[in-house]
């Protein structure tokens, strides 16, 4: 192997391992997250999905409240942004945001002081619903990013005393 493939290899691995631990530092420091459902039954995962990178979760939710995953401040409402429909992001501590897309409904607007736990809306995303977007059913997309870099939703949401499936 030439010292320059060699050079290569050994930043490819500072890189990856510097992902990792950044991956670490976020996990480490961030405070648990609510479930936004009673129960979490994973319809999709995150990830690579369909050729593209699935930025969310989708859970499974049939007309069902939402709730607030933490303490914040909702920084945008849209009834029906393509292509996520009936939108809600808010904006919590340590550069952390939470978005919930498909929702038919929206309790919350934009400037509103949220607790965690609070009911923000109700899912959405079936055939007839107001706020559907790009959706083939009922259910709730949920995004978890820090400093703009999506996050596994799963690996932040407390599941003691929540019913989870896939």
């Amino acid at each position: 192997m030439s010292i320059e493939k060699n050079i290569f290899r050994i930043l490819e691995e500072i890189k990856k391992s510097e992902e990792l631990i950044s991956e670490a530092i976020i996990l480490s420091e961030s405070s648990v997250f609510s479930p936004p459902l009673n129960k979490l039954q994973v319809t999709s995962g995150f990830g690579p999905r369909w050729g593209k990178h699935h930025d969310g979760v989708d859970l499974s939710a049939v007309d069902e409240p939402v709730k607030s995953l933490a303490d914040g401040v909702v920084i945008t409402t849209h009834p029906d942004k393509f292509p996520c429909g009936g939108t809600i992001v808010i904006q919590h501590s340590n550069g952390y945001t939470t978005g919930f897309c498909h929702m038919q409904k929206i309790n919350v607007q934009v400037g509103q002081n949220i607790k965690k736990g609070d009911i923000i809306g109700i899912t959405g995303g079936g055939k007839n619903d107001p706020g559907r977007g790009r959706s083939d059913g009922k259910h709730l997309h949920l995004t978890i990013r820090k400093n703009g870099k999506p996050l596994d939703p799963m690996k932040f949401i407390d599941k003691e005393g929540v019913l989870v499936g896939s």
